[in-house]
């Protein structure tokens, strides 16, 4: 697989999806992602603020108060 190649792998709890996860990361060595967890861990961080920037300006952090880090994604 291309070291660039990214997967989403969704369902319903129960569904076996993060067991599939699993297996793909032990056969291709691929990281395993939390993303709603990071969204929700972002989220309560802006909602936490007691100021809060509007999305479509670029400040010292740098630009969208809901983007993400490379490390995040």
């Amino acid at each position: 697989m291309p070291e660039d190649y990214r997967l989403m792998v969704t369902g319903p709890r129960g569904s076996g999806f993060h067991t599939q996860a699993k297996k793909l990361s032990e056969l291709y060595g691929w990281r395993i992602v939390d993303f709603p967890a990071i969204v929700s861990k972002k989220l309560s961080e802006i909602l936490d603020m007691e100021h809060k920037l509007p999305n479509n300006i670029i400040n010292e952090e740098g630009p969208c108060m809901i983007g993400m880090s490379d490390e995040e994604l």
